[in-house]
C-alpha cells in the first residue's frame, strides 16, 4: 500500500516539474502594453520614414553623414518650435491643440516632455509615435524645411541615436 502512494506521489511530482518547466513567464499587463506600444511605434516609424522618403526629391536622399554634417537644426525641437516671423510655434502653443494634455511652460524643452513621458513606457511609446507621425505628415517639416531624422536626433560616437536637447 505504501508503495502505491509513493508511486502516485512520484508521478504527480514528475508531472508538476515538467509542467512548471514548460510554462512561459507571466508578463504584467503594463509590461505587455509597453511592449506592444513599442512594437507599434517601431512599425509606424518605419512606415512613416518610408512615406517621408517617397516625398523627397532624389537629390535630397543623401547619406546620413552628409546630412549630419550640414546640420542647421542644432537646437533640436527649439530650432523650429519658437516664435518666428510673428508665428508662435513654441511647444507651449503646439501642445494647446491637445485637449487632454496638461499645460506646458513657455520655456519648455524636450527634457520637460521626457521627464513626464518616461515615467510610463506606454506613454513614452505614444509620444514617440505621435512625434514621428506629426513630422512625417507635416506640410512644413519635410517639404519646406527639408527636415530629416538628424533635424531632431543626433548620433553619438558609439552609434546610439538620441533626441537633441535631452
Amino acid at each position: 500500500m505504501k508503495m502505491r502512494y509513493f508511486y502516485l506521489l512520484t508521478v504527480f511530482l514528475l508531472a508538476l516539474t515538467l509542467t512548471a518547466g514548460c510554462t512561459q513567464p507571466i508578463k504584467k499587463p503594463a509590461e505587455e502594453g509597453a511592449n506592444r506600444a513599442a512594437e507599434e511605434t517601431r512599425q509606424g516609424t518605419e512606415k512613416l520614414t518610408d512615406k517621408a522618403q517617397e516625398n523627397l526629391p532624389v537629390a535630397d536622399l543623401r547619406t546620413l553623414q552628409e546630412v549630419a554634417a550640414d546640420d542647421k537644426y542644432t537646437k533640436g525641437c527649439l530650432s523650429c518650435h519658437k516664435v518666428d516671423n510673428g508665428q508662435d510655434r513654441t511647444l507651449k502653443t503646439t501642445m494647446k491643440k491637445f485637449k487632454k494634455h496638461p499645460p506646458v511652460a513657455s520655456n519648455a524643452t524636450i527634457k520637460n516632455c521626457l521627464s513626464c513621458h518616461r515615467k510610463k513606457p506606454a506613454r513614452l511609446a505614444k509620444l514617440q509615435l505621435k512625434l514621428h507621425q506629426a513630422h512625417a505628415k507635416s506640410e512644413t517639416f519635410y517639404p519646406k524645411l527639408k527636415g530629416t531624422c538628424v533635424s531632431c536626433h543626433k548620433i553619438k560616437d558609439n552609434g546610439d541615436i538620441q533626441v537633441k536637447g535631452e
